[in-house]
Formats: structure tokens, C-alpha cells, sequence
């Protein structure tokens, strides 16, 4: 199931992480996200309306120069103002969501990463994320789930195998598969048997290491299903009675934030591909937060230690790192454009 009902997927024949900063760059008209203030998210006080629309523009006015800072200087040092691209961005998002008041006192980053991670294995590294800041505010603004106040501690390996963009690298890297599932869903109407949500695997490896369902938070109440001929799925437990009651009921249910998407334009026309976290923790973070907080530990790796950038440059996980640098990047701010507008987006 896709983040947004409504999509959108555009082609180009430039550089297609330019041409979304593009598209993000009409935020600074306050006229135009005024009209996207009340069409889109349902604003209506036009104080209000006003004043969430400059504090966007100024924040996608610095998202873009932190970006092309980031974008065109040397590869080692661009995580410090890559990052301070998407915090600007995810506060932006944060606006449209109607959270100017609770920003105003969570401007911080709401996480934490200490000198004596970098001492560990580099995907063995964890990062604290505390019960306040914006990072936190988010997470909480989307999930409605809040951290608890001895916060929560991530490993850079669920960081990384989340990524989608870099999930080729992750894999040559590390050897593992990644962490995310790669599906389609289709409803089915049934009036005679009753109705039911079809979850299809398309991960090569997955189809024949099936997760369990209960690792799927996305979806609630799959169960998994065999074929005589071998093949395996996810269904819900059958329904009867109207059947657009029941699709509606199961996508409001559906935690539909926690995935994200991807559009295949051939000759049969576009297709889009979910992915979704196989992850049992009770705290689950979507691709969006997964890309921020890589790019705050090399941030804060940037700015404090030096010699552990080298160490981490000199390792094979440099080829991750680059890889993140600009596929990381554009595949957040097409996230978050796609918040924005609340459709689900691509550019190819």
C-alpha cells in the first residue's frame, strides 16, 4: 500500500535532485503555500495561514543553500550541511502538519551521539534519540507513539538497511539482506468468501525467507499463505459485508507513514512498488527518519572527530557513505515533497 493514495510521477531529462529542489523552492512563495496550507492540509485560521507560511519559506530557503553547500563541496565534508538541509525540511513538514507551537520549543535535534560509539564497529555505532527536539517531535507527529524519557538507542545498521536508495551498496558491503520489504497489495473483492488484503513479496530473497507477519508493523493482522505450487504471500482475515466499508476500515488502520515508494514506468505504463521495515521493535522508523539520522552521526563526525571521518573513509564503508551522500538525499527530499503534497511521488 502506497504512503498516499494520490500519485505522481514525473520524468526528466536534467538532474532530478535539482529539479525537486526546484519543485521544493515554490515553497517560498507564501501565496502559493498558503493555498496548499488550506487545499491540501486543511488549515483555515488565516493568522494562522500567514505565519506557517513564512516559517516555511525561511526554512526551505535554508534547506536549498544548505543543500547546494552540501551537494557541490568535497564528499567528506558534505554531511554536515546535508544534514541541516533535511532537519530544515523535516521542519518544514512538521509546519504543514499544524506543529508551529510545539517547534517553537523543540528546535533542537533530539539526538545524541557520544565519542565512545566511535570506538565500535561502524554499523555496531548507536545513536540516542531523547523524548524531546525535533527529531523526536516527528517521529511523534506521525506515529502519535511518544519516546520515553531514557530515550531510544539505534543502531547505524537500522539506520542503513532501511535506506532504500542505497540498499545495492548496503548489500555488497555488508552481506546482509535489506531491511526492508519490497511488496505490492491489491484488494480483493469477495462477496461470496469474503474480502481480503492480498500482500504480493517481490524480494527475491524474502520469497523464500518469508518474514513473519508480526515483524510487518505496517499491516495489521496478515496471516502468511501458501500456494500448492510453493509460492507465498500475506493475506487479512476475510471480511464480509460492504466492501468499501472494509477498505476503508483497513486503510485507516494500515500505518501507512512507515512505508514508502517507488514508480517503474515501462511500456505498460507506470507501477509502484512499496517497501515497508521487517522490524519488531516497538518503535519503528520510517525511511524519512532512517536518512535523517544517518546523515546527524556523520554530521556530528564532521564537526568533532576528524580522525575517525579518515578511519571511516578508509573503510569499506566508505562506498555506503558516498552512495548516501546523493541517492540518500534525493530520495528523502522526494519523501518529503511527497509529504507535502501528500501524494506519493517520483521522478525518474
Amino acid at each position: 500500500m502506497l504512503r498516499y493514495d494520490d500519485t505522481e510521477s514525473i520524468s526528466t531529462e536534467l538532474n532530478p535532485i535539482e529539479d525537486v529542489l526546484n519543485l521544493i523552492a515554490v515553497l517560498k512563495s507564501k501565496g502559493f503555500t498558503s493555498d496548499l496550507l488550506k487545499e491540501v492540509h486543511g488549515f483555515s485560521d488565516g493568522i494562522e495561514i500567514r505565519k506557517t507560511a513564512k516559517l516555511i519559506s525561511l526554512h526551505v530557503d535554508n534547506a536549498i543553500g544548505l543543500a547546494n553547500q552540501g551537494l557541490e563541496g568535497p564528499a567528506q565534508t558534505s554531511f554536515l550541511p546535508l544534514y541541516y538541509s533535511t532537519l530544515n525540511l523535516a521542519k518544514v513538514y512538521l509546519l504543514f502538519l499544524g506543529k508551529r507551537m510545539e517547534l517553537k520549543s523543540n528546535r533542537w535535534h533530539g539526538a545524541k551521539y557520544t565519542e565512545s560509539e566511535m570506538s565500535k564497529n561502524f554499523l555496531n555505532e548507536k545513536i540516542k534519540i531523547s523524548n524531546q527536539g525535533t527529531l523526536p517531535l516527528l517521529y511523534h507527529s506521525i506515529t502519535n507513539k511518544s519516546i520515553g524519557q531514557s530515550g531510544l538507542y539505534i543502531t547505524l545498521d537500522e539506520i542503513y538497511k532501511n535506506i532504500t536508495s542505497i540498499g545495492a551498496e548496503y548489500k555488497t558491503i555488508t552481506k546482509k539482506e535489506s531491511g526492508l520489504l519490497v511488496h505490492s497489495t491489491e484488494f480483493i473483492q469477495d462477496d461470496k468468501n469474503g474480502h481480503y488484503l492480498k500482500v504480493n513479496i517481490l524480494n527475491s530473497f524474502y520469497k523464500n525467507h518469508i518474514p513473519s507477519p508480526r515483524l510487518l508493523k505496517a499491516y495489521p493482522g496478515l496471516n502468511i499463505v501458501t500456494s500448492s505450487q510453493g509460492d507465498s504471500w500475506y493475506e487479512t482475515k476475510k471480511y464480509f459485508g460492504n466492501y468499501e466499508a472494509f477498505k476503508t476500515n483497513l486503510q485507516q488502520k494500515t500505518k501507512r507513514y512507515l512505508n514508502s515508494q517507488f514508480c517503474i514506468s515501462d511500456s505498460f505504463g507506470p507501477r509502484w512498488i512499496s517497501f515497508t521495515p521487517i522490524n519488531g521493535r516497538f518503535h519503528v522508523l520510517n525511511e524519512d527518519l532512517c536518512i535523517m539520522l544517518a546523515y546527524f552521526h556523520l554530521s556530528n563526525v564532521v564537526r568533532y572527530n576528524p580522525e575517525h571521518l579518515y578511519r571511516i573513509m578508509d573503510s569499506k564503508y566508505w562506498a555506503i557513505l558516498l552512495a548516501l551522500r546523493k541517492h540518500g538525499f534525493l530520495r528523502f527530499e522526494k519523501l518529503m515533497w511527497g509529504n507535502y503534497i501528500k501524494k506519493s511521488f517520483e521522478i525518474s
